[in-house]
């Protein structure tokens, strides 16, 4: 049986190290106690290992044990096989929803409690909408589409998906500057644009990302984080407060944040790493800064477009 498995990004899940191209064995495999873990849909493995901090990959199993309602799968044999991009997991759940290969998932449309797996052919300005728990949705061009609970939304170019507590919503396209991804408290949202989540949850965007209190965002432009969470960036990042904000660049890029919060400038080309606390004595809350190619951590003025020395 084929599945979709998630790793840390050193190969590792709980603390086993794993090969590529290897096969393990674990004998009398049971759900959640021993075993291999994996899952039957690509995107599912979200819910385990997040997109910013993850690998994944595809597994073949035996000695199968499954679950009726869950889409987890726990195995006594696992062979590692290749490795899979974000765009590749999309990609390969939105072929198996295009033929309905989905064990158990009858496919329905457009009803509140009935869709398990909904439509992935949906026509261009669509509006899908499934409520049941654990629903998977994906949507045509210009589609909004939701899911309620732990489901999952998937969008094409300029989709909105959106997702209740605990959800995944994931923008799937061409365009770098169209969809955007919603989800709730806990949730994971993957967006091309812009990607926004709650409270402990995971944004990562090639554009925006923004997360609230607790959260991790990755955005490659902007991201921005709420209290204690985790904001990394090559360009424009914010923190709440005892926040951490990350920049992480060939140049450095502007950081800020509240008090307490935690700024760390890394500049790969002149491998100089620097941190700063927003102390409000010698740093200030919600005011700009970088580091200079000297390593040192300056003030920057928006309108005036200059950088001020910070007094030490």
């Amino acid at each position: 049986m084929i599945a979709y498995k998630g790793f840390n990004e050193d190969m590792t899940c709980r603390d086993m190290q794993y090969t590529e191209g290897e096969t393990y064995e674990m004998p009398d495999p049971e759900m959640c106690v021993r075993g291999f873990h994996a899952c039957k849909n690509p995107v599912s493995t979200f819910y385990y290992y997040t997109p910013d901090r993850s690998v994944y990959h595809e597994v073949e199993i035996k000695d199968v044990k499954t679950d009726k309602d869950l889409d987890k799968v726990c195995a006594g044999e696992v062979t590692v096989r290749k490795r899979l991009t974000l765009e590749d997991l999309i990609s390969t759940q939105k072929e198996l929803a295009e033929s309905y290969e989905y064990e158990n998932c009858p496919v329905r449309r457009y009803g509140p409690y009935e869709a398990h797996v909904v439509d992935a052919k949906a026509e261009m300005n669509s509006a899908i909408l499934a409520e049941a728990p654990d629903s998977i949705v994906i949507g045509g061009r210009d589609s909004w589409v939701e899911t309620h609970l732990r489901g999952i939304s998937i969008g094409k170019d300029g989709s909105k998906a959106e997702s209740g507590d605990r959800g995944i919503s994931v923008i799937q396209g061409t365009y770098p500057d169209v969809g955007t991804a919603i989800t709730g408290d806990y949730g994971t949202a993957v967006g091309k644009f812009k990607a926004v989540s709650g409270k402990c949850g995971v944004s990562v965007s090639s554009t925006t990302a923004v997360t609230g209190a607790y959260g991790r965002a990755v955005g490659d432009k902007y991201a921005r984080a709420g209290e204690a969470g985790v904001a990394l960036t090559q360009i424009d990042g914010y923190a709440g407060e005892r926040g951490v904000a990350i920049s992480v660049g060939f140049s450095s890029g502007i950081l800020s944040g509240e008090m307490g919060a935690m700024l760390v400038f890394i500049d790969k080309q002149e491998r100089i790493c620097q941190s700063i606390v927003i102390d409000g004595k010698y740093y200030k809350p919600n005011t700009k800064y970088q580091m200079l190619r000297s390593g040192r951590i300056v003030e920057c003025d928006d309108d005036e477009e200059e950088e001020k020395s910070v007094e030490w």
